[in-house]
């Protein structure tokens, strides 16, 4: 059977996160085979030593920068791997033109997202699987599973997602570098697109109520994000300590186990916390929850009504509000802390 197999997955944080569930699949069909995941740049370090994989591979594409020699250079790279097998979970063709062009023999793609270029997949995928469910409904993470159970014929249950636990030498830094015995809350303010993010007052006013009632507040967010989180803190009495670009995508599972809660709109960052134990609090506005909430135990949604049709089909833990207020986030900060 397959000796190694290319899983690629070259979207977003979360989408390679709930990948993993559907790579735990292919492992237990596959038990000897060796797995590599192909991701993108920024990603790469997330998964460094995951003990699904083999090895991760790098994509380092630029549309209007990479020219068509340098992606048959790393397509030829990739025959040093003797890949047997490729499987696609993301929309973009240019992976299986890569592994087309590495000759690698079987290609499995399908309708894992809603794809723009299904002919260009259909011309280099040596196998495709056409799905007939309402996606909207539908968590990412079991529409890959029914796609890897699709394809291999074969019916597994859902996997958790999964991610390198961290080291108790990284944790200790964290607990040194916060040191209080106040409830610690870290917050995530700002999300990949605009719509995604909530009000700046209202973060202001969360950030103010929740240091007023005791709690020591934290704001992370990579470089880009340092100046968006100032001006939510010149909003601010309080004075909430700001870490935005002090911290790697490889702290964030360490970092999360010093502190008690993660408020956070919908990005990366609650899908990475959704791998450890911290209890998570995510604000859903320009995004559907039933489809890309953080999957978790302790995950919890607060949004809009806008998809509360394909909502209530989701479980539990989410609460669907006229609109999402500081009353609404602060009662629940209150119930999952003290509970």
């Amino acid at each position: 059977m397959y000796k190694n197999i290319l899983v690629s997955q070259v979207k977003h944080i979360g989408d390679a996160i709930f990948t993993t569930g559907s790579i735990q699949i292919l492992k237990k069909r596959f038990p000897e085979a060796k797995i590599y995941l192909l991701v993108l740049p920024h990603i790469e370090p997330l998964f460094y030593q995951h003990e699904l994989l083999e090895g991760v591979l790098v994509l380092n594409y630029n549309s209007k920068k990479t020219s068509a020699i340098e992606m048959f250079r790393f397509s030829q790279e990739l025959k040093n791997y003797n890949f047997d097998l490729m499987i696609s979970y993301d929309y973009k063709p240019r992976p299986l033109i890569l592994g087309f062009l590495a000759g690698i023999k079987e290609r499995w793609a399908g309708y894992v997202y809603e794809r723009q270029d299904k002919n260009i997949v259909l011309k280099f995928s040596t196998r495709f699987l056409r799905t007939n469910y309402d996606e909207n409904t539908i968590h990412q993470s079991e529409i890959f599973r029914r796609f890897t159970v699709g394809l291999l014929e074969k019916d597994y249950s859902l996997e958790p997602n999964s991610l390198p636990q961290p080291t108790k030498i990284n944790i200790d830094k964290w607990e040194k570098t916060f040191k209080s015995t106040k409830k610690k809350i870290i917050f995530c303010v700002r999300g990949t697109h605009y719509s995604k993010n909530w009000s700046k007052i209202k973060f202001a006013k969360l950030l103010d109520r929740c240091a007023a009632n005791g709690f020591e507040c934290v704001i992370l967010g990579a470089n880009l994000d340092y100046y968006y989180i100032e001006e939510i803190k010149e909003l601010c009495f309080s004075n909430p300590k700001n870490i935005a670009g002090k911290t790697s995508l490889q702290d964030l599972t360490s970092l999360f186990a010093v502190f008690d809660l993660l408020v956070s709109v919908d990005t990366g960052t609650g899908h990475i916390a959704a791998t450890t134990d911290i209890p998570i609090i995510t604000i859903f506005l320009g995004s559907n929850p039933a489809k890309w909430r953080p999957i978790s135990k302790n995950s919890y949604v607060i949004c809009s009504k806008e998809n509360e049709d394909a909502i209530n089909k989701t479980g539990n833990n989410i609460y669907i509000k006229d609109r999402v207020d500081v009353d609404d986030v602060y009662k629940l900060i209150e119930e999952i802390i003290f509970s």
